[in-house]
């Protein structure tokens, strides 16, 4: 099976998850796909140019993980091409981002409204850049709480202040392929990435 990894929003191929998840699939001889969607910049983000580079990538019987936002885009792409993605894991999946990604807040809006920008702290690239108002306008044209028939292992963390459990809960009950599993972390869940991996072995059946 082809992998493809999806990363978050403010965040890149080298996040720590991708990078531990690249790691345990090569000690199975598996290659993953990590593409950079800070697309077409993160400044003018858009989730049309992730989608698009997302499919461009997707192969035929393959497995797609994401990581909040990507956890999003994921689902997308399992909703839409159901004949080509056959697993899903998804890491605390903004399954709502369309609707609720934090910088659309008011003084978000009222920035972008004036053909501003707003300042986001970047992860991967360690320093705050500016956010236009591309990526708002873009919401409006994608769904949210897609249903995604493939089998999915969906992994909450506890303590996610950024995007709340039960959230996460009720959508993959929605779902009729979905296991759960709920981590003691924050959301980013560094600190539980050696059990995401297991989990994550568990489901592919790279453990036996």
């Amino acid at each position: 099976m082809n992998h493809l990894y999806l990363h978050g929003f403010a965040s890149g191929p080298s996040s720590r998850k991708a990078v531990a998840v690249r790691e345990i699939l090569q000690k199975h001889g598996i290659d993953l796909d990590v593409p950079d969607l800070n697309l077409p910049s993160f400044e003018h983000l858009t989730i049309t140019a992730m989608v698009e580079e997302a499919e461009r990538r997707l192969k035929p019987d393959s497995v797609v993980w994401g990581s909040s936002l990507g956890g999003y885009l994921a689902t997308l792409l399992a909703n839409r091409h159901p004949d080509k993605v056959k697993k899903l894991i998804v890491f605390a999946p903004a399954g709502e981002f369309p609707r609720a990604f934090p910088e659309r807040g008011d003084s978000g809006k009222a920035a972008w409204a004036r053909g501003g920008t707003v300042p986001v702290f970047h992860h991967a690239r360690r320093q705050t850049l500016p956010l236009a108002g591309d990526l708002a306008a873009d919401c409006e044209r994608w769904p949210i709480r897609l249903r995604v028939p493939c089998p999915a292992l969906v992994v909450a963390a506890r303590h996610d202040d950024v995007i709340p459990l039960p959230t996460i809960e009720s959508w993959a009950a929605e779902q009729p392929q979905a296991t759960l599993h709920v981590v003691d972390d924050a959301h980013d869940m560094n600190q539980v990435i050696p059990q995401l991996l297991q989990l994550a072995s568990d489901f592919l059946g790279l453990s036996r």
